[in-house]
């Protein structure tokens, strides 16, 4: 066999055997830290109850401490993978991990290519990084997708007031009407209201949870309203109709940069292409990237520094229109 399939077989079995380890034994400090947390829910529960205030009651405590440095916690950073977005992800964290383990490997057979053995340590890093960026680009499209509903949903929640609806009932009316994922969001903090939590700080934690400045906005205006008074309806429809010229401009912005965009597809897949092409006309001058030392040496040269220029471009774009 072989001895660079060997040592990729082995690589690979090595890899899957310790994420499977770590899994088990991930999954086992989950289940830990979750004894623990209805354990003291038993034993204090009684206390945290709401207080009349405006402000942040006892019950958001452990919502504003979940981030100590917990084993599960560090790793979910780490992943960039976002507990409270479960049921938003294709799968778990470490069924991504293994997925990703594919495309690591290649790029870890072709690192070996040009660093020898040495470069067997890239596929740790590798699956570790294709993980985070597929992760993160599935938060990031629930985050557009809450972002752009948003607006319906504040404009709901200002008729619903402005007929005599309590806000209680016009976010229970948003958690039932509503879009998915917003719909599922304000159901959240219907739950919360049910169970003793008052509105204002129900709606800080659905803040907290989405990490998005425009739901801060929302619980502000509303905790300002309920303590100074004054017209909630217009306040939420100028904020509905601020966050949708935001994103009629950010639109505008990506249509702008749409030529780039086009520019990036057609530079990636023109090697490629023309590889192809030789490789039909002229199999033997191809071959060689292939058969030879030199030749893979310089076809994985070629894999990283492309594979280079589509990150850097993409980034100038991303920041451009940041």
């Amino acid at each position: 066999m072989n001895p660079h399939i060997l040592i990729l077989l082995l690589g690979g079995l090595t890899c899957l055997i310790g994420l499977t380890a770590t899994g088990f034994w991930l999954v086992s400090e989950q289940q830990r830290d979750k004894l623990w947390a209805e354990r003291r829910e038993t034993t204090i529960g009684a206390y945290l109850k709401p207080k009349a205030s405006a402000g942040p009651t006892l019950m958001l405590a452990p919502r504003q401490t979940r981030k100590q440095a917990s084993a599960m916690a560090q790793v979910y950073a780490v992943l960039n993978w976002r507990e409270e977005r479960r049921q938003h992800y294709p799968m778990s964290w470490w069924g991504v991990m293994l997925v990703m383990m594919g495309p690591a490997l290649i790029g870890s057979l072709l690192a070996s290519r040009l660093l020898g053995s040495a470069g067997w340590f890239a596929l740790p890093i590798l699956d570790l990084l294709m993980t985070r960026t597929f992760l993160g680009y599935c938060s990031n499209k629930i985050s557009k997708l809450l972002l752009a509903q948003f607006p319906d949903a504040l404009s709901m929640v200002a008729r619903s007031v402005r007929v005599g609806v309590p806000i209680g009932e016009a976010v229970k009316v948003v958690s039932r009407e509503g879009l998915t994922p917003t719909r599922e969001e304000f159901g959240k903090a219907a739950d919360a209201v049910a169970i003793g939590l008052d509105m204002e700080s129900a709606l800080m934690e659905m803040a907290e949870r989405n990490d998005l400045a425009e739901y801060r906005f929302f619980a502000t205006a509303l905790a300002l309203q309920s303590q100074t008074g004054g017209g909630l309806t217009e306040t939420l429809d100028t904020l509905a109709d601020t966050i949708r010229k935001r994103e009629a401009a950010r639109k505008r912005g990506n249509a702008l940069a749409s030529e780039a965009k086009t520019s990036i597809y057609v530079l990636a897949a023109l090697p490629v292409v023309v590889g192809f092409m030789l490789w039909l006309t002229n199999p033997d001058y191809i071959d060689v990237l292939f058969i030879t030392d030199p030749g893979n040496k310089l076809l994985a040269a070629a894999v990283f520094m492309l594979s280079f220029g589509m990150f850097a471009m993409q980034q100038i774009i991303k920041r451009s229109l940041s």
